[in-house]
């Protein structure tokens, strides 16, 4: 009798922690950060920011350290421009959105926060980039609110013809149950396993002809 309950016992703590919802925090300022907490569990992977109080010896060390040490929005930005480089993190999004459909319809998004000020030392370039940041960030928006379950959300998108610098700002809050997670990996491992099995099935037949 004892063994029953110690089994039934186990079973539903199993039971209480696969059901128990995992969050993630996730801020973008010049890098993306992200904060995930389960139950008393946290893990944090920070942004990448500039160390204080070492300076390198060559103007040429330097520059590589300040280089690595850019964010990666920041880099993008540099590289891309600010429309090129919310353009480029939105297709991101809607591939993952593509990869994860069956998920996505489990996750709640508590708070999402999104501001854009787009700004440049030109009136014209700013007028176009806003229009272009426009265009990829409303469509890639209402695709979310489709696809995910918003709880609160505030978007805020203008452009700043007193501005030089373009600002891209972002916090949300994301929860889901683990059990959720824990079937989408099974099934992304059993998809990679078939697709592995179907590779070698041809390379079989290629072999024996």
């Amino acid at each position: 009798m004892t063994a029953i309950w110690i089994i039934a016992a186990v079973v539903v703590a199993i039971c209480l922690l696969l059901i128990a919802p995992l969050k993630a925090e996730v801020i973008l300022r010049d890098e993306i950060s992200v904060t995930v907490i389960y139950l008393v569990l946290k893990f944090k992977f920070p942004n990448v920011s500039p160390k204080q109080g070492q300076r390198p010896d060559t103007p040429k060390e330097h520059n590589a350290q300040k280089s690595a040490q850019l964010g990666y929005i920041k880099k993008l930005i540099d590289k891309k421009g600010f429309a090129g480089a919310v353009y480029e993190l939105l297709d991101i999004l809607q591939l993952l959105f593509k990869k994860f459909m069956r998920l996505l319809s489990h996750i709640i998004v508590k708070n999402f926060n999104l501001k854009i000020r787009v700004g440049s030392d030109d009136a014209a370039v700013t007028a176009l980039e806003y229009g272009a940041v426009c265009a990829v960030v409303y469509p890639t928006l209402g695709l979310a609110e489709s696809l995910l379950k918003f709880k609160k959300q505030k978007t805020d998108i203008s452009c700043d013809y007193n501005s030089e610098n373009s600002v891209l700002e972002m916090d949300a809050t994301l929860k889901i149950r683990l059990i959720f997670l824990i079937m989408a990996g099974i099934s992304l491992v059993l998809s990679y396993i078939k697709y592995a099995i179907g590779n070698n099935n041809k390379k079989d037949g290629v072999t024996n002809e």
